[in-house]
């Protein structure tokens, strides 16, 4: 298959892609017993997809960080992602937004707010329900933790849960969101942390750990009584002392005493309101999914623990269980993730559980190991910047092109701009390169994600 055909067309599958027709407004939904259902009571699901809209941010290279943006990047949302999203057939997308876009300082907060309400119009109009997932909460969040879970508990970054600011703000900044996105059906409700972590006793008690869940879902129905809200399971604890748990900085077992070990163990927090859906996140095994560092999976235990958190949502939650994030990353063959892929799908139709891939996109450039992406499509973001590096750069340009895909891209944009800056501007900046009739001229490739896009079309359409 042709890179334009694997990009825009995929002529193979677009006519069936017909099914999904413009739509002006899409039904109201809400939670009964243990389903989604719309305005006439029948059960939707809301099979889908992770944007993750580049929230963790760009290095900045003199601060040795990464920042998070203020502004969502240009990139990350353009006309042709929303003709490739339709044509994958999926009925919602998770949303990724993080805590400063809307804070309550910054000066871009009511222009962010209508990007974000122009991204639900066009994502309505084709169909696609859209769940807002803060996804990097101020403080503490799944990003950053890479490197503070290496510190001892009081030098690492407060999360949420621990700060009085950083709680109050969540509060504010959900506040802010929900009174302006509560008259819009098209948004299926509310994801309202990502991927938690229950803090060490002394930092923050159980019972303060879901009264705060309690205290945020009170907030938002305090301005919207109709949206679902998504509940997340924590994924992890920090140690109490005494407690056993792995020490990856000595690769070794150890007793807590104080520094408040890492333990990923996580479970639900039930919280008192009807109109919820919990939330898990599946990665199992992670020696799998994540770097290749084990070429196995078994399709039974994937079931074993889906299954087993669907219990305790039915039973203890009496509410709608959706798997918010599942995936395999590039590092596994396509062979290898098409199966994993139809395993996880497998348990969820059979249980009649809505999931949604992790990701739609991600950035690639030279700098990046395409191993390590989870993306269905990789965009070349930064090439515009690497052709500035000048001829001395100008091979592992090309090799990263060509590794990720972008072959015909390379010849039909990067080249010319290699030999004629102005192209660059002209193209990308002034919006050629962002023309889906322009397929070579757009940054964007499928990789060699086919295969998994097939198995994604056939999910989607399929409950």
């Amino acid at each position: 298959m042709s890179e334009i055909d694997s990009v825009v067309n995929i002529s193979s599958t677009a006519s069936l892609s017909k099914r999904k027709k413009d739509k002006a407004d899409l039904p109201w939904l809400r939670v009964a017993g243990m389903s989604i259902v719309d305005e006439k009571g029948e059960v939707v699901s809301l099979n889908g997809i992770n944007l993750s809209n580049n929230v963790w941010g760009n290095y900045n290279y003199s601060k040795r960080r990464l920042e998070r943006p203020t502004v969502q990047d240009r990139w990350v949302l353009q006309d042709i992602d929303f003709e490739l999203i339709k044509r994958l057939g999926c009925k919602a997308v998770r949303y990724a937004i993080n805590y400063g876009l809307f804070a309550r300082d910054n000066p871009n907060r009511e222009s962010n707010l209508v990007l974000l309400k122009s991204h639900i119009e066009k994502f309505n109009k084709i169909g696609v329900y859209v769940i807002i997932d803060l996804h990097l909460p101020e403080g503490l969040d799944d990003q950053n933790d890479a490197e503070e879970r290496k510190k001892p508990g009081n030098e690492r970054l407060q999360s949420i849960f621990e700060s009085k600011k950083y709680w109050a703000d969540t509060l504010d900044m959900w506040r802010y969101l929900v009174r302006n996105l509560k008259n819009i059906p098209g948004v299926a409700g509310y994801d309202i942390f990502n991927e938690p972590r229950l803090p060490a006793t002394v930092d923050c008690s159980m019972e303060e750990f879901i009264r705060k869940y309690n205290e945020l879902c009170s907030v938002i129905r305090s301005e919207d009584k109709r949206h679902i809200i998504f509940v997340p399971e924590y994924i992890s604890r920090e140690a109490n002392i005494g407690e056993r748990y792995w020490d990856n900085n000595k690769s070794g077992w150890a007793i807590d005493g104080g520094e408040q070990g890492i333990i990923w163990n996580g479970g639900f927090v039930k919280v008192d309101d009807s109109n919820v859906v919990y939330e898990t996140h599946y990665y199992q095994p992670y020696e799998f999914t994540n770097g290749a560092a084990s070429p196995y999976f078994d399709a039974k235990t994937i079931e074993r623990d889906i299954s087993r958190k669907l219990s305790w949502v039915r039973t203890v939650g009496r509410a709608p269980l959706i798997v918010g994030e599942y995936g395999v990353d590039r590092a596994q063959p396509p062979e290898k993730r098409v199966l994993y892929l139809d395993a996880v799908h497998s348990t969820l139709h059979k249980y009649g559980i809505s999931g949604f891939y992790f990701q739609y996109k991600d950035s690639v450039s030279s700098y990046s190991d395409p191993d390590t992406t989870f993306g269905l499509y990789g965009q070349y973001a930064g090439f515009c910047n690497e052709f500035d590096l000048g001829k001395d750069f100008k091979g592992y340009a090309i090799d990263a092109a060509k590794q990720n895909g972008f072959d015909l891209f390379y010849e039909n944009a990067f080249l010319p701009s290699m030999l004629n800056p102005l192209f660059v501007y002209l193209q990308y900046y002034g919006g050629g390169c962002l023309d889906v009739n322009k397929p070579t001229l757009f940054p964007i490739s499928l990789m060699d994600n086919y295969p998994v896009w097939v198995k994604l079309f056939n999910f989607f359409h399929s409950f």
